[in-house]
């Protein structure tokens, strides 16, 4: 070999090392970008996670007052019927004071 070639050959080495650093250094890069781009894949998750428990919990909730209104509706249709009644008995109550006097 001559000595053009080897130094053709020496170029032609060290530009491959060049592209071969290169291309490592862009994988790196990617790398990182992919560690951090699955980190904040992994930060939404948790909080769609967190928001459904939220949600979940709300339902509960509602459910709940719901429930609690219901029941307060059903007392007072109670609590109205027994004072229709004391008023019915307040009113014979003051029939018969009026008719004794």
């Amino acid at each position: 070999m001559s000595v053009d070639q080897v130094d053709e050959l020496q170029g032609l080495v060290e530009r491959i090392g060049e592209v071969v650093l290169s291309a490592t250094e862009a994988m790196d890069i990617l790398s990182q970008r992919m560690d951090e781009l699955i980190q904040q894949v992994q930060v939404q998750e948790q909080q769609i996670e967190q928001q459904g428990k939220q949600i979940q919990q709300q339902s509960y909730q509602v459910v709940a007052l719901s429930s609690a209104v219901q029941t307060l509706a059903e007392n007072q249709d109670g609590s109205l019927q027994r004072l229709d009644q004391l008023t019915d008995v307040l009113q014979r109550f003051t029939s018969l004071m009026e008719q004794s006097k």
